[in-house]
């Protein structure tokens, strides 16, 4: 269903794409009247990288924990973290990474989450269908035009997915949990890693609508290469007047 969102809000139907946004609308103002914050992280691999899936995945775990962990620190609570589940094995290796640096020597590094990350079906659990949407309906088109679109040729880069980021950037971008750290450095939100086309962090959040079309020139008569032959002369013709 993500899939079909996305894609028919950039459709040329006006009634597909009327019904995808509206969607799109009632998911956004949702998050935005429960004060949803949002972190994570975005990579964009460079031409013929070997990507390691498994060290990026705990990576973004590992970054999706620490900037929670900071949030529950400010609103003086503690709280837990409940991922898409994938292969027993992929779920292991991600939980593991936390778990390592809860009860690392020097420290818990996220001392307001109470456990590892847990993991569910995002069919049985809304919390997990919410940040699949604003995965896939939000960000994944967002990324595609603002990093891939004429860079990349592929299925996944569409040409109406500014159509996303026009409408949706500037709100997404302030449903960020942004925060300065001690050096004053702004950190937190939605990061990018940008190792294709090397762009900033902001350029997801910024559409670049296509130039309107220009109209078509009007059509003029041609006019004749020869000066028309004279009138036939006879009974009531004469050539010169």
């Amino acid at each position: 269903m993500r899939n079909e969102i996305r894609k028919d809000a950039c459709e040329t139907s006006r009634r597909k794409r009327t019904h995808a946004i509206g969607y799109l609308d009632n998911v956004l103002e949702l998050l935005e009247r429960h004060r949803v914050r949002l972190v994570g992280r975005v990579s964009i691999k460079a031409w013929n990288e070997d990507v390691k899936h498994a060290s990026i995945y705990s990576n973004h775990i590992q970054y999706i924990c620490k900037h929670f962990d900071h949030r529950l620190a400010l609103d003086r609570t503690s709280g837990m973290v409940v991922i898409d589940g994938r292969s027993p094995r992929q779920n292991v290796g991600a939980s593991h990474s936390i778990f390592t640096q809860k009860f690392k020597a020097g420290g818990d590094a996220y001392p307001r989450l109470i456990e590892a990350p847990a993991f569910g079906n995002s069919g049985n659990h809304a919390e997990l269908q919410l940040a699949d949407l604003v995965c896939s309906a939000f960000l994944w088109p967002m990324t595609m035009h603002g990093y891939c679109e004429g860079k990349v040729s592929s299925i996944h880069v569409r040409d109406g997915y500014w159509r996303i980021g026009d409408r949706y950037g500037e709100r997404i971008q302030k449903l960020q949990h942004r925060y300065q750290n001690a050096d004053g450095r702004w950190t937190g939100g939605i990061a990018v890693s940008d190792r294709l086309g090397k762009q900033s962090g902001s350029r997801l959040f910024r559409a670049t609508p296509p130039p309107p079309s220009l109209p078509a020139p009007p059509s003029t008569a041609a006019l004749p290469t020869t000066p028309p032959a004279d009138p036939p002369e006879g009974p009531g013709f004469s050539g010169v007047e």
